[in-house]
């Protein structure tokens, strides 16, 4: 059990709803024992009345008395399965749902690296099918164990007090069923997680097809997705169907074994029954008890199978817990206080996997400066502002932030202080109002949201959408085009009023003419604010009040506007090739 240590944890926080479910637990199972003994006693009696001749009234009495109390047993147990039911599935949820709540937290602490190597389609197969499935074990399997812990010896002590030889016929096919399905678990858990993974692949194939439907359709991929998606699925028929097989076989083992110990009594006790030796309450007991006996066995059966699938999934969940977040909250903090916008990067070099992405990058801007990055794609400009925000691990002493290096102040308010807004930029299923506030525990005004969205140019395409700011959004912002989801993200950014903004390629979906004017907005609006202008269109950066360019991870040219004009670098000649290819566009 020591995989299951995290979840005993769990349980252990509810140590109240435990016991009390153990002891309603414990009172069911002794009237679930008790209560057929009350039945053949009653018949017991009732056959001896009728051998004596007893006066009617008399056996009257006691049946009524004897129905009472089955009556008001039965009544008592049902309330003490209930509350037994209520209390131990009712934790195994509560400690689910904090499985949940934990893993997602820690999912949430991991760095991109992890989410690019990862399928989504299989962290959620993770936090869902395999969390049920060590919800099942030790909620539900638990209970069911522990019911027949109590159960089935009380009831193998009556039957032996009242015929130990029938017991032990009765034993035989028992035991028969016990060695059957120890040899069929094996198969049932191997076809189990067959389905497992193929429900995992068609949940994975959907997914991905929903997500990217624009580019399924735009690239007339429907019949070959349909195909492949049909393809899963029949993987997945077959997996079910060789499952179902097998978990046919064990119903008929089961209930063969079951008829056959319903047989013996009969035979047995009704042999003894003629010859007087073996009362009518017996024969019932036996069956009643034979019967109770079976699902005991039956849930142990689901429960070692259960075990396989629940431990396989815990370790599942576990590799995710095991991963470390490559960035976290620093052990001794700085006291920041307020956040004014200087960066100085020192001497910074940054390695993916040994790969060098960034080589001795030195570079300082004042409060309220704006600097442009540009380059070559893959020189490093993305990697080199997203370690501004500490997406990825930064060396010690090569990133401050007004003059405190970056890896002592808390994630939280380091966050906090940058507005970053990505080249894909990805918006929720929410409406445009909701997505420019997200951030925010509640919606700030009307007003200060208006003004956001004016100042990322959202103004004409809100006046032009049925509902405004109010506009529901599709899965990834879906229904809205490239350049209104990057203003959506740019207005989302200008909300939080950060003292860092960092726009990397953030323009790229807009026209000339629009990203002319969000840049003018943006120059009155980001007074006194640091902003990073990351960009492939050299337009973007030119009133910038310095500019760097890098290569292949180095600063090769820096200087503002006018200064690289000079140079006759790369920053010049793609200055001028971009000018010409502009003026081209334009007379078309």
């Amino acid at each position: 059990m020591r995989r299951f240590r995290r979840c005993l944890r769990a349980f252990a926080r509810h140590k109240g709803e435990l016991i009390a479910g153990a002891g309603c637990l414990v009172v069911a199972s002794a009237l679930d024992v008790g209560i057929p003994l009350l039945v053949a006693r009653g018949l017991n009696r009732l056959e001896a009345a009728v051998r004596a001749a007893e006066p009617l009234a008399v056996s009257r009495d006691f049946l009524f008395f004897t129905v009472g109390a089955i009556v008001l047993g039965t009544a008592l147990k049902g309330i003490f399965r209930y509350g037994q039911r209520y209390l131990l599935i009712g934790v195994s949820r509560k400690v689910e749902a904090d499985l949940k709540r934990d893993l997602f937290a820690h999912l949430t602490s991991l760095s991109p690296r992890f989410f690019a190597a990862s399928r989504t389609g299989d962290l959620l197969s993770r936090a869902t099918g395999d969390l049920e499935a060590v919800r099942l074990f030790l909620g539900p399997g638990s209970m069911y164990a522990a019911s027949t812990l109590l159960l089935v010896p009380a009831a193998l002590a009556a039957m032996v007090h009242f015929h130990p030889l029938l017991t032990a016929l009765v034993l035989l096919p028992l035991g028969a069923l016990a060695f059957s399905m120890k040899a069929i678990m094996p198969t049932l858990n191997r076809r189990s997680e067959s389905v497992q993974a193929a429900l995992a692949e068609i949940s994975e194939r959907a997914q991905e097809n929903f997500s990217g439907v624009r580019v399924v359709k735009g690239l007339a991929r429907e019949e070959w997705e349909t195909r492949r998606f049909a393809s899963s699925s029949d993987v997945y028929r077959r997996h079910q169907l060789s499952l179902g097989t097998a978990r046919a076989l064990n119903h008929t083992l089961l209930y063969a074994s079951k008829d056959v110990a319903f047989l013996l009594i009969l035979l047995i006790g009704g042999l003894g029954l003629l010859r007087g030796s073996f009362p009518v309450g017996g024969i019932y007991l036996f069956l009643d008890y034979v019967n109770r006996l079976f699902w005991p066995l039956i849930a142990l059966g689901w429960m070692a199978g259960m075990y396989h699938r629940a431990a396989a999934g815990m370790d599942r969940v576990e590799e995710i817990f095991a991963t470390r977040p490559e960035v976290e909250d620093p052990r001794e903090p700085a006291a920041v206080d307020s956040i004014r916008g200087g960066v100085e990067f020192r001497d910074l070099t940054f390695a993916y996997d040994g790969e060098p992405a960034l080589k001795g990058i030195r570079l300082r801007a004042e409060p309220g400066q704006v600097i442009g990055i540009a380059g070559r794609i893959g020189s490093g400009k993305t990697t080199l502002v997203s370690l501004l925000g500490r997406l990825f691990p930064v060396p010690d002493g090569t990133v401050f932030l007004d003059g405190t290096d970056l890896n002592r102040i808390p994630l939280r308010r380091l966050r906090e202080s940058i507005g970053f807004v990505p080249q894909d930029s990805f918006l929720f299923s929410e409406t445009i109002r909701e997505n420019l506030a997200f951030g925010f525990d509640d919606l700030p005004t009307a007003e200060a949201v208006a003004r956001a969205a004016e100042a990322a140019g959202l103004g004409p395409d809100l006046a032009a959408l049925p509902q405004g700011l109010d506009t529901l959004l599709g899965e990834r912002g879906v229904t809205l085009s490239g350049g209104q989801r990057q203003r959506v993200a740019i207005g989302r950014a200008l909300l939080q009023d950060p003292r860092i903004l960092v726009l990397d390629d953030a323009l790229s979906a807009v026209d000339t003419e629009t990203e002319a004017g969000i840049l003018e907005r943006l120059r009155r609006g980001s007074r006194g604010r640091t902003v990073f202008l990351v960009a492939q269109r050299l337009s973007a950066v030119e009133f910038a009040d310095r500019i760097v360019v890098l290569d292949a991870g180095r600063i090769v040219e820096e200087g503002t506007h006018a200064e690289l004009l000079l140079k006759e670098g790369w920053y010049a000649r793609t200055w001028r090739r971009q000018r010409v290819e502009g003026e081209l566009e334009s007379l078309r």
